[in-house]
């Protein structure tokens, strides 16, 4: 199948000239198709002169730019609690990622005993990653990353004009969006962008700095999701749940977590509250109060 207009991507060779594509031909099947014979010239997988192209790279088992989950205990970036890292061919990559995203979205939902009703709907944040995947400056530049703070999403996608709302949009590299979309994880309809905008309006498209796009999806925590353009909120509470995780802590490791220098004020307004409502209990009991043991209920 000829390439009419090629994209650099398919262009530029890639770094490793020996790949394989074990995990691309998993996730078709897992979509319910195949790749066939040919799959390297329908996919558009080779240079002009016939060697892998870069296009190629990111979809075998040898890519080295794993997608990236960054997260962070409070606002800003001061605090960080881990990273997750999706390595791989990006057909693997984005669908892993995207499951994580899912059952981190729901877990703080269900946490705060609203059931099932997500804090960014699925289809929003599904967009939001393809087009970080689609829109990215693949050539010069790095993987796109999500940092997940205690009230919202970023995604971050780097090196590309900043992005905007108008639609359609045609993404940068169309044949990485083709195979997106083969796995049905893209609608490849053009109006992801659109569809952001709509949902929570102009300023989730932000552009902090040259050649840097961010899309910041705000949680809601203090009430049901309730359509556009709803705001972020928590409270102390629900602070102090989110940044525990599912691990035992020390107040003293709670302090460090919610950068409260105070131990009264600690205990005052985050873990007394947190423990008559019933979504913290004290697990045994210490002498030492700064030692005592808490869990999330």
């Amino acid at each position: 199948m000829t390439n009419q207009n090629p994209t650099e991507i398919t262009t530029t060779r890639s770094p490793y000239a020996d790949l394989t594509f074990d995990q691309l031909h998993a996730a078709y099947q897992k979509a319910g198709a195949s790749l066939g014979q040919a799959f390297e010239q329908d996919l558009h997988l080779r240079t002009p002169k016939g060697g892998f192209n870069l296009l190629a790279f990111l979809l075998s088992d040898q890519n080295d730019r794993p997608l990236v989950v960054n997260r962070y205990t409070g606002f800003n970036k001061d605090i960080s609690i881990d990273a997750e890292r999706f390595p791989g061919s990006l057909a693997k990559a984005v669908d892993d990622l995207l499951a994580f995203l899912h059952h981190e979205n729901q877990i703080r939902s269900k946490h705060f005993e609203r059931g099932c009703n997500l804090q960014v709907p699925l289809k929003v944040l599904d967009e939001a990653v393809v087009n970080a995947v689609a829109h990215n400056d693949w050539v010069g530049c790095g993987a796109p990353q999500v940092d997940v703070y205690c009230d919202r999403f970023e995604i971050v996608s780097f090196g590309m004009d900043p992005l905007t709302p108008q639609a359609p949009c045609q993404p940068v590299w169309p044949e990485l969006m083709a195979v997106l979309a083969d796995l049905g994880l893209a609608q490849g309809r053009g109006t992801g962008l659109s569809l952001l905008v709509d949902e929570y309006g102009e300023d989730v498209l932000t552009t902090p700095a040259f050649g840097v796009n961010v899309v910041a999806l705000p949680f809601v925590l203090n009430t049901l999701y309730s359509g556009k353009f709803a705001a972020p909120l928590m409270d102390d509470v629900e602070r102090l749940c989110d940044v525990m995780g599912d691990q035992p802590r020390t107040a003293e490791d709670l302090m460090y977590l919610m950068q409260e220098a105070h131990f009264p004020t600690l205990m005052e307004r985050f873990v007394e509250p947190a423990l008559a409502r019933g979504v913290v209990v004290k697990q045994g009991e210490s002498a030492d109060d700064r030692k005592q043991v808490y869990l999330r209920a």
